[in-house]
């Protein structure tokens, strides 16, 4: 999918237990990133930290060996679309970043 020339690359189940944007985009058959496969096989947020606080960093963790992967996944001038859910009342948002 393109944007403007740019590839689109979808990203949901950073956390495992959010998997709402998971069935929704396999539904509808379009590739996707899964962030974090091993939670989102367990139905648990995290294996060892959160993945979202693990980029940039170098640990012995499943997450920060997991953002690397992701990073490498993407390509720098890919649009990434991260899906997540909440259980908090409110409106369905986006929030747009460089």
């Amino acid at each position: 999918m393109k944007l403007n020339d740019r590839s689109i690359c979808f990203m949901a189940g950073l956390y495992g237990n959010e998997r709402s944007p998971v069935r929704a985009l396999g539904h509808k058959g379009l590739d996707f990133v899964l962030g974090n496969p091993k939670a989102y096989e367990r139905n648990i947020r995290f294996i060892d930290r959160d993945l979202n606080a693990s980029f940039g960093v170098s640990d012995s963790s499943y997450e920060s060996g997991r953002a690397t992967e992701i990073l490498n996944e993407i390509n720098g001038g890919d649009v990434v679309i991260d899906f997540h859910t909440t259980t908090a009342p409110g409106v369905p948002f986006a929030v747009l970043t460089e």
